[in-house]
């Protein structure tokens, strides 16, 4: 065989190899009848059991009644028709049943499952509804449920998460892999816990790490948190538009509750509830909070160094004065220092006692305090020299 026909030879066998491999790594799948061109299935269930396992699963419009587990890497993406824009997951006729059990060990009734997947398992352009999930007793009702798994979501809607007080938008929760969570362009309405929660049940573990952008978080429950960071996770919380139900004090009620780290939380807009922005830690933490915009709650960003920590003297906190806070009901609260802070200069450097407690405006720092003294220092000397001449 000339070297020419083997090159060519050669050539063709490995073209021949790339699109096989090609086409074996763009398995697309739909449920529904949208994509005639694509395999088709009823249920989302189905086509994530089918063989060969999909790359992609397109879902139709439409709603599906039904609580999905996903193992593997895959896609799930909702379709546009021009007539309906929603595909929807539903509880099934029987309401919802808890179909996991979360890393403490808590049952948990969740819509999607990404259950251990091995490898990014991303979700977008879907509704997930719990209207009439049925749930009693301590069972969480969860939307979205990452557990020990990566992943995006983008431009879903998670909503009604809610009846028995356990309802989560969407919740990762990770372990010694310590996957990464995307959340952006998503609207989670209506929970009666949380919107956004990442948590692990290991403390001083760092075992989930997510990117919360671009999002709309709101709901009506006065007790609910629109995102909770707990031990375990990390994450970076910027330009979110986080809507609080209720502004008089609740046991819960933040709009931003960050107790692990490092975190960064900028661009945010936080409007009601309880505390805009409250930052707790265990061991030793970095926060950044800077140009956020907090509306209306009672306490606009409160700071809390947490009773495990060893050596107050590591926590440090970067609050910058480009965070803009607005009260409604008690502006003497707008900046709230619990027990041994450092922030920035421009808002006053304090360094106290743990049983101690500060609570101030903006604006009003220890300048200001040294300036009160320094003011009042002279008048109270000449009136001590008067009374002392008075007496002699």
């Amino acid at each position: 065989m000339s070297r020419v026909r083997f090159v060519r030879l050669f050539s063709v066998l490995a073209l021949a190899l790339w699109t096989s491999t090609l086409s074996a790594s763009t398995i697309t799948y739909a449920v529904g009848t949208c994509r005639p061109h694509l395999p088709s299935y009823p249920t989302i269930s189905a086509a994530l059991a089918a063989t060969p396992p999909a790359n992609v699963v397109e879902v139709c419009p439409g709603t599906y009644k039904e609580q999905v587990q996903v193992t593997q890497p895959v896609t799930l993406e909702g379709v546009s028709n021009g007539a309906s824009t929603e595909a929807v997951f539903a509880p099934p006729a029987g309401g919802l049943v808890a179909n996991a059990t979360d890393d403490f060990g808590n049952p948990v009734a969740a819509q999607p499952w990404v259950n251990n997947a091995s490898g990014p398992v991303n979700i977008s352009d879907l509704t997930v509804d719990a209207s009439g999930n049925g749930v009693s007793g301590f069972v969480s009702v969860i939307g979205i449920f990452y557990q020990n798994s990566s992943g995006t979501v983008n431009r879903v809607a998670t909503r009604n998460q809610s009846g028995n007080g356990f309802g989560i938008g969407i919740l990762a929760q990770g372990d010694s892999s310590v996957p990464f969570i995307n959340i952006e362009n998503s609207s989670v309405h209506d929970y009666d816990q949380a919107g956004i929660l990442l948590e692990n049940n290991g403390l001083g573990i760092a075992a989930v790490i997510a990117r919360i952008s671009e999002n709309e978080i709101a709901t009506s429950h006065l007790n609910a948190d629109a995102i909770d960071i707990f031990f375990g996770g990390q994450a970076t919380i910027r330009s979110n538009l986080i809507v609080n139900g209720g502004t008089q004090p609740h046991p819960g009620n933040y709009g931003i509750l960050a107790d692990w780290g490092p975190d960064t939380i900028s661009g945010n807009t936080v409007v009601g509830g309880n505390t805009g922005i409250f930052i707790s830690d265990a061991l030793s933490f970095n926060a950044s909070v800077t140009s956020n915009k907090i509306f209306g709650s009672n306490t606009g960003i409160s700071l809390s160094t947490f009773a495990f920590s060893n050596n107050p003297e590591q926590q440090h906190y970067q609050i910058e004065d480009r965070n803009r806070v607005s009260m409604q009901f008690q502006p003497e609260r707008a900046l709230q220092h619990r027990y041994r802070i450092r922030h920035s200069p421009r808002l006053g450097s304090f360094c106290d006692q743990y049983k101690r407690q500060h609570i101030l405006q903006r604006g009003y720092n220890s300048h200001w305090r040294l300036l009160s003294l320094l003011v009042l220092l002279p008048a109270l000397a000449r009136i001590w020299v008067i009374a002392c001449c008075r007496l002699a």
